[in-house]
Protein backbone atom coordinates (compact mmCIF):
# COMPACT_ATOMS: atom_id res chain seq x y z
CA UNK A 1 0.00 0.00 0.00
CA UNK A 2 1.36 3.36 -0.80
CA UNK A 3 1.31 6.41 1.79
CA UNK A 4 -0.95 8.28 -0.69
CA UNK A 5 -3.58 5.35 -1.06
CA UNK A 6 -5.97 5.50 1.62
CA UNK A 7 -8.89 2.84 1.22
CA UNK A 8 -11.46 4.44 3.47
CA UNK A 9 -11.16 7.69 5.09
CA UNK A 10 -14.58 6.79 7.17
CA UNK A 11 -13.82 7.15 10.39
CA UNK A 12 -10.19 7.52 10.38
CA UNK A 13 -10.33 11.49 12.20
CA UNK A 14 -9.59 13.32 8.66
CA UNK A 15 -12.09 16.26 7.79
CA UNK A 16 -13.96 15.91 4.96
CA UNK A 17 -13.07 18.44 1.99
CA UNK A 18 -16.38 19.84 2.84
CA UNK A 19 -15.26 21.86 6.18
CA UNK A 20 -12.72 23.68 3.89
CA UNK A 21 -14.74 26.73 2.87
CA UNK A 22 -16.27 26.95 6.55
CA UNK A 23 -12.61 26.60 8.21
CA UNK A 24 -11.35 29.49 5.61
CA UNK A 25 -14.03 31.79 6.78
CA UNK A 26 -12.93 31.14 10.33
CA UNK A 27 -10.22 31.77 9.81
CA UNK A 28 -10.94 35.08 7.91
CA UNK A 29 -13.24 35.85 10.68
CA UNK A 30 -10.60 35.83 13.28
CA UNK A 31 -8.21 37.97 11.31
CA UNK A 32 -10.56 40.34 11.00
CA UNK A 33 -11.66 40.75 14.45
CA UNK A 34 -7.71 41.25 15.85
CA UNK A 35 -7.55 43.54 12.36
CA UNK A 36 -10.39 45.65 14.47
CA UNK A 37 -8.83 45.01 17.68
CA UNK A 38 -5.21 46.55 16.49
CA UNK A 39 -6.82 49.44 14.81
CA UNK A 40 -8.48 50.60 18.12
CA UNK A 41 -5.08 50.48 20.40
CA UNK A 42 -2.85 52.12 17.77
CA UNK A 43 -2.25 56.02 17.22
CA UNK A 44 -3.69 57.10 14.03
CA UNK A 45 -0.51 59.14 13.68
CA UNK A 46 1.63 56.69 12.97
CA UNK A 47 4.45 57.52 15.09
CA UNK A 48 4.44 54.04 16.77
CA UNK A 49 3.04 51.68 14.34
CA UNK A 50 0.25 51.84 11.59
CA UNK A 51 -2.76 49.63 11.37
CA UNK A 52 -1.86 48.59 7.86
CA UNK A 53 1.97 47.33 9.09
CA UNK A 54 0.19 45.72 12.41
CA UNK A 55 -2.10 44.11 9.64
CA UNK A 56 0.82 42.22 7.64
CA UNK A 57 2.15 41.43 11.35
CA UNK A 58 -1.32 39.92 12.34
CA UNK A 59 -0.88 38.38 9.20
CA UNK A 60 2.28 36.75 9.36
CA UNK A 61 1.82 35.52 12.72
CA UNK A 62 -1.16 33.82 11.78
CA UNK A 63 0.05 31.89 8.90
CA UNK A 64 3.24 30.94 10.89
CA UNK A 65 1.00 29.45 13.52
CA UNK A 66 -1.29 27.78 11.13
CA UNK A 67 2.10 26.44 9.39
CA UNK A 68 3.29 25.58 12.80
CA UNK A 69 0.33 23.61 13.20
CA UNK A 70 0.84 21.42 9.88
CA UNK A 71 4.09 21.21 10.70
CA UNK A 72 3.81 19.47 14.04
CA UNK A 73 1.00 17.37 12.24
CA UNK A 74 3.17 16.30 9.20
CA UNK A 75 6.12 15.35 11.69
CA UNK A 76 3.41 12.93 13.99
CA UNK A 77 2.07 11.09 10.44
CA UNK A 78 5.37 10.62 9.13
CA UNK A 79 6.95 9.22 12.36
CA UNK A 80 3.84 7.11 12.59
CA UNK A 81 4.34 5.66 9.23
CA UNK A 82 8.14 4.99 9.51
CA UNK A 83 7.72 3.27 13.16
CA UNK A 84 4.47 1.54 11.12
CA UNK A 85 6.83 0.24 8.69
CA UNK A 86 9.59 -1.15 11.01
CA UNK A 87 6.94 -3.21 12.76
CA UNK A 88 6.17 -4.78 9.77
CA UNK A 89 9.65 -5.50 8.54
CA UNK A 90 10.28 -7.19 12.32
Amino acid sequence: MSILSFPSLSGSGVVPLDYMNPFLDEQLRALEERFKEAAKVLPSDGKLITAAEARILIGLIHVRQIASAHSEVFLFLVLFFVQSQSLILV
